[in-house]
């Protein structure tokens, strides 16, 4: 039987990031949440063509751009085969990982992203079994399409970047492929860590119960964070 990445424990690597964290507030740029069930809408906008162009291609970047990331997120495409342990009836699944430049602040000020923060002139396909990721192909994955992500701010000051890898076992599937596709009933893990690489934020769909964060307790976070939400606490 074909495990998923669930039962991966998902640990940065141990390198150390960077220390001067944003003390400020303030307001993410507008987003649309009610096109759709997916936070992740769709949109013809190639960033790497905008005005950004030059701060995305940055020849240093900063060190929390090139640490260990700080926030991973999963999805599956079939939330009800996962659950029954049926791997025939999953597509794909998607694994999202995030370096952040203030973990804190995102989690205050919400995580949002659409099709719009993808860089799609970075996008690529994984075509060669072997270059797959143990993790990946352990679970019986042998393809694989990545995106590359960026905060778009007004001001151009970027607060996160992050790498999408979908996972699938037919080639057709990872084409047909959006970055809408992701939606909240498709999330099944999030894992959020400090500095230090010490996990400050667990949600796991399976065991909703053992959610946790270090930081704010049981507040609502905004965006993509799934637990826990304002509906779960007034029930």
């Amino acid at each position: 039987m074909l495990r998923f990445l669930s039962s991966i424990t998902m640990k940065p690597e141990a390198s150390h990031l960077q220390q001067d964290l944003w003390q400020q507030d303030e307001l993410p740029p507008p987003y649309d949440l009610d096109k759709g069930p997916s936070l992740a809408q769709d949109s013809d906008a190639d960033s790497d063509s905008n005005s950004d162009l030059h701060a995305i291609s940055e020849k240093c970047p900063p060190d929390w751009q090139t640490g260990p990331f700080n926030l991973q997120m999963a999805f599956i495409s079939n939330a009800k085969a996962h659950f029954a342990n049926d791997a025939r009836n999953v597509a794909w699944e998607a694994r999202l990982e995030v370096h952040t430049k203030d973990i804190f602040r995102l989690m205050k000020q919400g995580f949002y992203f659409t099709e719009a923060n993808v860089r799609k002139r970075k996008g690529y396909f994984v075509l060669d079994e072997n270059s797959i990721a143990a993790h990946a192909s352990n679970c019986g994955w042998s393809r694989a399409r990545v995106y590359h992500l960026t905060d778009r701010p007004e001001d151009g000051n970027r607060q996160w970047i992050a790498v999408l890898r979908v996972y699938a076992r037919e080639l057709s599937v990872l084409s047909d492929f959006r970055v809408r596709y992701l939606s909240a009933d498709k999330l099944h893990i999030t894992r959020a860590y400090n500095q230090k690489g010490q996990v400050i934020y667990d949600y796991d769909v399976k065991h909703p119960r053992e959610s946790f964060n270090a930081v704010y307790n049981n507040r609502p976070l905004g965006g993509w964070w799934p637990w826990p939400k304002e509906s779960r606490l007034n029930e």
